[in-house]
């Protein structure tokens, strides 16, 4: 298993704790984001571990170290749609692609990890809605949308905690899908809007999450909000294992 880590973004609404460093870097609990997420990966077997890299790259590279395999993506002003087409050459494996703004319990990491699902997200169905969440909607055990607004019916709507499990042919057909926007010149895009067309014609499963502690840092709040709520429940947690998780679809 891989891990494709999506870090090259400024963070503007972190500002100005972003001006001096870049939003991953952001520390939780006295540790940078970044380097929780490398640890947690580290204690779940995952060793094979890419960041897509643009702004303050040298501090990234500096954190993560060889533990890391970097590509540069110096158009990081643009949507992050264009970091994972640069890293598309690595999408055709048995992967994790990741929001590198995420703290959460082991557990998660593990339940993805340990998925029946060849493809599948994790989906936080205890979420409050605000309009800022990227939602997904799913029926009969398939992921049909992601989006911040949803339209249609669904047997289950919950939240998308910014993980998502590809295997190799699901992966490679997803990359083609990138590459189409970015010709497109859809370049100030978030992958999310070519994720949402490319569930319309491929199979990705779920697995449930909700109780289970996590949070996006996306602003000063969230800062407080994971160190306050989030990070006492991980630390009390049991130490994370591979689990294999409940099958709700493809």
């Amino acid at each position: 298993m891989k891990a494709i880590i999506l870090a090259a973004g400024i963070g503007e609404r972190l500002r100005p704790i972003t001006d001096a460093r870049p939003k991953c870097l952001v520390e939780v609990g006295g540790m940078p984001v970044f380097e929780r997420m490398l640890a947690t990966l580290k204690d779940l077997g995952v060793c094979d571990i890419v960041a897509v890299v643009g702004y303050r790259d040298e501090m990234i590279r500096k954190v993560g170290g060889k533990r890391v395999r970097y590509i540069q993506n110096d158009e990081y002003r643009l949507g992050n749609i264009v970091s994972v087409h640069k890293a598309a050459a690595e999408l055709a494996t048995d992967c994790l692609l990741m929001d590198a703004d995420v703290i959460a319990h082991p557990a998660l990491y593990a339940k993805i990890i340990g998925s029946a699902h060849g493809s599948a997200f994790l989906m936080d169905r205890g979420f409050k809605d605000t309009g800022e969440e990227m939602k997904l909607g799913a029926r009969h055990g398939r992921v049909l949308t992601i989006a911040r607004r949803l339209e249609g019916d669904y047997d289950a709507v919950g939240e998308g905690v910014g993980f998502l499990k590809l295997n190799p042919k699901t992966g490679a057909a997803f990359a083609t899908t990138i590459a189409e926007f970015v010709a497109a010149g859809k370049t100030k895009l978030e992958y999310e809007n070519a994720l949402d067309e490319f569930l319309k014609a491929h199979e990705v499963g779920y697995e449930e999450v909700a109780g289970l502690p996590w949070t996006e840092i996306d602003f000063v709040q969230d800062i407080a909000k994971a160190e306050r709520d989030v990070l006492p429940r991980i630390e009390n947690g049991a130490k994370a294992r591979p689990i294999e998780g409940e099958q709700h679809g493809a």
